[in-house]
């Protein structure tokens, strides 16, 4: 498996808004906050924003802000526009940001006190690389991304700097009495990929056997749903390490690693936090370079199988967010297509304004669960809250013998969003939309979608099916691969397909087919 191939997964199509990076070095938010306030800015944005203005730092000019082919420049020629003005800005950039990083626009925004910037789209390409933004106040300012339901506030903490996919409908307000400032840095693609491998704390990897290291490397970056950055694979281990704390998988781990009770993640995330010495077992690593070991340290582990004879069904309120782009205008859809678990047909329906609903799973009871819940929902004839529809559902799907999972957390980043659906429109969902149930197995069968998909406009959600963590114990990730490969050409065959789901390196996807056509 190419490395590179997960470096595109973690920037293409992503279901994201914005991505965390770390510079070399920290931003010196007020060093440039003082320096800025002392430069001359230029109108930008035309009719977009009211109180907008601009500077290059690193541009074709300095007052050349928007995309050079605004200006009719074909072949912009970029330099360092206000070094004698701003040495620090541009020492900064020079020196302490990213390395390898080639730039093309370095701009700093300023927006009024009362400014606005109206709600717009940069990109018709669902890509969360080559913009980075850093936010330096000194206000917050309430920047926030549109969605079917909705907004989601950007996390614009001082001195964040963080990838952002302009393509998703955004906008800013400075309600403040002070004028709030913004960097955005436009960089050219680089093949090393400095600025995602910087979004980890920790190194990751897999040595030993590369030719066989699937599990391993799927293991390796991180539980299903959450990857946590890009790994690393070498013969040797001694390769993987480097001056940052790491943890490397041996290739041949193929099940799930427990410390007593808890998961090797848990256990690693624990060890990390303090200035442990260094573990070193024959299936894993904890490299810590400042307390260095090459002793194996024996720690009672052990390798766990998935339990397949236990069915689960997780049930979830927490809505799905769902971005609005350029492509998503005047968009119907005939059908969705989605599992048979959770809240989540119910959701999506509201979402899309569609009534015709598919619940698909691989095994008949599930279907059976989720029928059966809302025929019983609409027997008691109302829903007043989800408390109830909690206990409900906890109540048949134990009659089935499966095991209960409630994910309902105020962590979640959507959680803000669980007030745009209250119980009663939950309810007139149950009792109005059209429901369908189907046994397929996506994986194995991705052409038994043809018969609902084809000629039609569709909204498919495959969840975590190709990314959840297990299913490497059933499939290899070429397996996988070729599946989704194969999925993909399955849709093709619709009208148009608004796809959500992981992939088979667990990353969330957004994928709109055959919307430009």
């Amino acid at each position: 498996m190419m490395i590179s191939e997960i470096y595109k997964s973690y920037i293409s199509n992503i279901h994201s808004s914005s991505i965390t990076v770390n510079p070399i070095k920290p931003v010196p938010v007020d060093e440039f906050l003082e320096e800025i306030k002392k430069l001359d800015f230029y109108h930008h944005g035309k009719d977009r924003g009211e109180g907008w203005s601009s500077i290059c730092v690193h541009g074709v000019e300095e007052e050349l802000t928007d995309h050079p082919d605004k200006y009719g420049i074909e072949n912009p020629e970029y330099k360092w526009c206000i070094e004698d003005k701003a040495p620090i800005l541009t020492n900064y950039f020079k020196n302490n940001f990213f390395k390898e990083i080639k730039y093309k626009r370095i701009r700093i925004m300023r927006l009024e006190p009362n400014g606005v910037i109206r709600p717009h789209s940069d990109s018709k390409k669902n890509y969360c690389y080559g913009t980075i933004n850093i936010e330096l106040g000194p206000t917050k300012a309430e920047y926030c991304c549109l969605c079917r339901m909705g907004k989601q506030n950007i996390d614009n903490a001082i001195g964040r700097a963080y990838l952002f996919n302009n393509t998703i409908y955004h906008t800013v307000m400075n309600k403040s009495k002070e004028y709030r400032y913004q960097i955005i840095i436009h960089f050219e693609q680089d093949h090393n990929f400095e600025v995602l491998k910087s979004i980890e704390k920790y190194e990751r990897g897999v040595w030993g056997d590369l030719n066989n290291s699937d599990v391993a490397l799927y293991f390796s970056t991180g539980p299903a749903g959450k990857h946590y950055g890009i790994p690393k694979l070498e013969p040797d281990l001694e390769k993987l390490k480097s001056n940052k704390k790491g943890f490397f998988l041996h290739s041949s781990v193929n099940k799930r690693i427990k410390i007593g009770k808890e998961d090797l993640y848990t256990t690693f995330n624990k060890w990390a936090v303090g200035n442990n010495p260094t573990i070193l077992t024959d299936k894993f690593c904890f490299w810590n370079p400042n307390v260095r070991s090459d002793t194996t340290i024996p720690l009672n582990y052990k390798e766990v199988e998935y339990d397949e004879s236990k069915n689960y069904w997780t049930y979830s309120t927490d809505p799905l967010v769902e971005y609005i782009t350029q492509l998503d205008e005047r968009k119907d859809f005939d059908y969705i297509i989605s599992p048979s678990t959770g809240t989540n047909l119910e959701y999506l329906s509201i979402q899309f304004k569609c009534k015709n609903l598919i619940g698909y799973n691989y095994n008949i009871e599930s279907n059976i669960i989720h029928e059966e819940i809302r025929n019983e929902l609409k027997s008691i004839g109302s829903m007043k809250a989800w408390e109830g529809f909690e206990r409900l559902s906890e109540r048949i799907v134990k009659k089935h013998n499966f095991k209960y999972f409630t994910n309902v957390n105020a962590k979640s980043g959507t959680r803000h969003l669980f007030i745009n659906i209250d119980p009663p429109q939950f309810f007139d969902t149950v009792c109005t939309v059209n429901y369908q149930y189907e046994i397929i197995n996506i994986i194995e069968h991705p052409e038994s979608l043809l018969p609902y998909i084809e000629g039609k406009k569709i909204v498919l959600n495959t969840s975590n099916i190709f990314g959840f963590i297990d299913s490497v114990k059933k499939y290899s990730l070429k397996e996988l691969e070729d599946s989704w490969e194969n999925l993909m050409k399955v849709l093709e065959k619709s009208k148009y397909t608004y796809f959500i789901g992981e992939d088979y390196f667990k990353v969330n996807k957004r994928i709109r087919i055959n919307y430009d056509l």
